[in-house]
């Protein structure tokens, strides 16, 4: 058995002989076709667009601010319901309709109705929910 694993370990050595690898070339280094160049990016930076605003969802309406506040989906459900039975043409209006009819039917406290009021005259917004007769 021994003849065998000689015989087997000649052959291997004997083979790895004859067939030599041919020898592999040097591999060089390529060149880029064109090299980056730093004063195209700065051109592109330095020429900035205007800066556009982007709108809300939907088109305020005509001659009006708008601001947006995040409320509930449950929320605007309730609002829209309201709008629909006091026949409301937006939700700002059915929104303030609730505030008058609260302020009227007398369930807000004397000193926080004052306050409201000021707060309302700070922001030039009492108009909306007060007469101009109560106001004055």
């Amino acid at each position: 058995m021994s003849d065998l694993f000689s015989d087997f370990n000649k052959e291997n050595k004997n083979r790895r002989k004859k067939n030599a690898t041919p020898g592999v070339a040097e591999t060089k280094p390529s060149t880029p076709e064109k090299r980056y160049d730093a004063s195209a990016h700065q051109k592109k930076t330095t020429e900035k667009k205007p800066e556009v605003k982007k709108r809300g969802k939907g088109r305020p309406r005509k001659n009006k601010s708008t601001k947006m506040i995040r409320i509930s989906d449950q929320a605007v459900d309730i609002i829209n319901a309201y709008k629909q039975v006091a026949n409301c043409e937006s939700q700002d209006d059915a929104i303030i309709d609730v505030f008058r009819k609260y302020i009227e039917s007398g369930a807000m406290s004397d000193s926080d109705e004052k306050v409201f009021r000021l707060l309302l005259e700070l922001k030039k917004v009492d108009s909306l929910i007060y007469d101009k007769e109560e106001l004055n």
